[in-house]
């Protein structure tokens, strides 16, 4: 069993073109298995198989990456069970991820998987995006990610208030293909240049991903 979900996320990593080396695939089948054994005790999944939580999360975050020049510090803003940070920080090991979720349960969780999966590179901080743990990052972050936290003006917010001039932030929006002329304002009045909208194809879904990718304007905001 385990052969067959390695062989799946060997062929999902190559199809992204993302490096499959077994290093790579093992410690992310690690972090897999450990999520899922720590499920019932801290909610952080709906999956309910390896094979699934391969295709569903790890692959899904990890798809629209290749799509990015990642500058350091990568924030996954509400990180949950280090979902995208965590896939992320396996795949791109030379850079360094900041995990910032305001649970005290899931910062725990995510501490326990740094350790196990020896992630030198990842640092889990407990919380939100406007709290003090936080603050060392406001307007100093390369890379902002940003997965199922909120709905995309209060995403594009949080996320914009982190970066540093001419730094990325990513939201993965799903199906939503086009923002409003109301969330483009908004961007706009945060100091986000144009929002590109790039549509994401995971291996082995067949729902609709797209990734919306905002760039900080270079000068200060407001």
């Amino acid at each position: 069993m385990i052969e067959d979900e390695s062989s799946l996320l060997q062929a999902g990593l190559r199809e992204l073109k993302l490096q499959a080396t077994s290093g790579i695939v093992s410690k992310l089948l690690d972090y897999g298995k450990f999520l899922l054994e720590e499920n019932s005790r801290t909610n952080l999944t709906g999956a309910r198989s390896l094979a699934s939580f391969i295709t569903n999360q790890v692959l899904d975050s990890l798809a629209p990456l290749p799509l990015l020049d990642l500058q350091d510090p990568v924030i996954d803003l509400g990180s949950g069970g280090g979902l995208p940070g965590i896939p992320a920080a396996i795949a791109y090991p030379g850079h360094h991820f900041v995990l910032i979720e305001p649970r005290a349960k899931r910062v725990g969780f995510l501490k326990m998987a740094i350790d196990r999966l020896e992630l030198y590179n990842v640092l889990a901080v407990k919380s939100s995006g406007r709290g003090p743990g936080a603050a060392t990052f406001r307007a100093a972050s390369g890379t902002v990610l940003i997965r199922a936290l909120a709905p995309p003006a209060l995403a594009l917010e949080l996320g914009l208030e982190l970066l540093r001039p001419g730094g990325t932030l990513l939201l993965y929006e799903g199906r939503s293909s086009h923002p409003t002329s109301a969330q483009k304002k908004a961007a706009a009045r945060l100091g986000a240049a144009e929002i590109m909208v790039k549509r994401v194809r995971v291996p082995g879904l067949m729902a609709a991903r797209h990734a919306w990718i905002i760039k900080r304007a270079k000068s200060s905001l407001r």
